[in-house]
């Protein structure tokens, strides 16, 4: 299972400094953390500020790019944004190669959101996440998640996007509000992998212990859970518990050729359980 870090949020304390100062060292250490902990791609999400929304993302991605090549994933809800990151990146609509593939995070099945976003991923042939939501809101139960996947996959043959690029999230919600969220997203998650494995999936694991204590005990178990059902990819806020969980997760699935990245990070003592 993918894993990728998701940080680098002006949720997250401190993010929002590193911005207003231009903090590269800090920028580039919470990368090299978020690595070192197990991570393949780096979200960015500065949704929360508007105004400099599309300067900061671009700082962000150059100063990562510039220490060195790896995937992104851009969390905005502005289209232009992401047009205009990805013209940047990938001038004259050049073809990402598998290390520099891009993800837009995300689109919902509204029909002005798929309209705005679905050319852009087409046009670039990049990755995407797909939240299964309408103009109906937020899914109530399990069935009417599922019954949303037609919606998708009329879009996907209309613009003739590969299945295994878009990502499904089926949504996370916390176990704080309703204690059956976890067991609705599992659900969803086996009737997707059985009735549509051509498409990845995804999901913002540290959604299910909002509001709880001791949350890197839930985020680790679910993500165990998780990679036994086939998720694909899943946005993780690393720390050095779910690090540990997700190289032992790589390791027992069979994905660490020899154990040998397993061993690489005990060596460099980043396997912690704290």
């Amino acid at each position: 299972m993918e894993i990728i870090g998701a940080v680098l949020n002006t949720s997250v304390e401190g993010i929002n400094t590193m911005l207003d100062e231009r903090d590269s060292d800090t920028l580039l250490k919470i990368v090299r953390m978020q690595r070192d902990y197990g991570a393949q791609r780096i979200a960015l999400n500065c949704g929360s500020r508007f105004a400099s929304e599309k300067e900061d993302l671009l700082w962000m991605a150059e100063e990562i790019h510039s220490a060195g090549p790896i995937s992104l994933v851009v969390d905005s809800p502005d289209p232009e944004a992401h047009h205009m990151l990805l013209d940047h990146f990938f001038p004259k609509q050049d073809i990402p190669n598998e290390l520099s593939k891009w993800m837009i995070n995300s689109t919902s099945l509204e029909k002005h959101r798929m309209e705005q976003i679905l050319p852009l991923v087409k046009s670039f042939r990049c990755q995407l996440t797909v939240i299964l939501q309408d103009e109906t809101g937020i899914p109530a139960s399990v069935q009417d998640r599922i019954q949303l996947m037609p919606k998708l996959e009329e879009a996907a043959e209309r613009y003739s996007i590969p299945r295994k690029d878009i990502f499904i999230d089926a949504g996370v919600f916390p176990l704080s509000t309703n204690h059956l969220s976890g067991k609705m997203y599992l659900e969803t998650l086996r009737i997707l992998r059985s009735q549509y494995p051509e498409y990845s999936t995804i999901c913002g694991l540290n959604n299910i212990s909002y509001g709880l204590p001791q949350e890197d005990a839930l985020n680790s178990a679910f993500l165990a859970v998780l990679a036994a059902m086939g998720q694909t990819a899943a946005y993780v806020e690393l720390t050095p518990s779910t690090g540990t969980a997700a190289a032992a997760v790589q390791t027992l699935l069979g994905e660490d050729h020899y154990c040998m990245e397993y061993l690489k990070r005990y060596r460099a003592g980043q396997l912690e359980l704290s």
